[in-house]
């Protein structure tokens, strides 16, 4: 017997599933080469993640020198708050100057003012005339006085001028003393201090500062 020869829709149907298996073949052989292609050809870094690290590292040194100049203005602001202190608790003088200037102590302010410079002995009487605006009568207080000859002359080199200043302010002599008489309250009172071994051109700065420890009052 003699069995029946395939039908056209047969073929049709055979051919079609192979074409597609084939054509799915060609589609996944496509996409492994595409895929091989893409991880060999996968691109390095960008010019731009290169610079991360550097602009990271750049970052750190600008927080460091913001941090380090933070703390060198709080040195600073410390520095001139010092500064501003100790020229309010005294005042400075040349041998020719009139006028007063203002003392700032714990207790109270005072005026002061240099009323002669005289030769005495192997040193120098230096009379000042110190104003109590208040209604106390201060008791022996001590006067620190720092003399010396001129500031010297701004001109130069700055360097050079600061080694000079630093130099005139080491020379500068200091002399503490408690003085034997009170402040009378509302007046000027004289205090006369001597300062050796000094001549007339070893004069030519005075400071003058005052500490004030016992008060006196009139009890009603």
């Amino acid at each position: 017997m003699r069995h029946p020869r395939p039908t056209r829709s047969y073929k049709l149907l055979t051919l079609s599933r192979g074409a597609r298996e084939a054509g799915a073949m060609q589609r996944a052989m496509l996409m492994a080469f595409l895929a091989v292609g893409a991880a060999c050809t996968k691109p390095g870094p960008t010019a731009n993640e290169q610079a991360i690290p550097d602009l990271q590292r750049q970052v750190s040194e600008l927080q460091s020198q913001v941090l380090a100049l933070q703390q060198s203005e709080a040195k600073m602001a410390g520095a001139l708050a010092e500064l501003a202190a100790s020229q309010r608790s005294r005042t400075t003088f040349t041998p020719s100057d009139t006028g007063f200037g203002k003392v700032t102590t714990e207790v109270g302010i005072f005026f002061v003012s240099l009323d002669k410079v005289v030769p005495y002995a192997n040193g120098q009487r230096l009379t000042f005339r110190v104003g109590n605006p208040q209604s106390i009568t201060y008791r022996n207080p001590t006067v620190t006085l720092r003399w010396g000859r001129g500031v010297p002359v701004v001109g130069g080199d700055a360097t050079e001028y600061s080694k000079r200043v630093d130099a005139w302010e080491a020379s500068l002599q200091k002399k503490s003393e408690r003085l034997l008489s009170d402040l009378r309250p509302g007046a000027w009172n004289t205090v006369n201090i001597v300062v050796a071994p000094a001549t007339t051109d070893d004069i030519g700065h005075i400071e003058f500062a005052m500490e004030v420890g016992t008060v006196s009052m009139t009890a009603r």
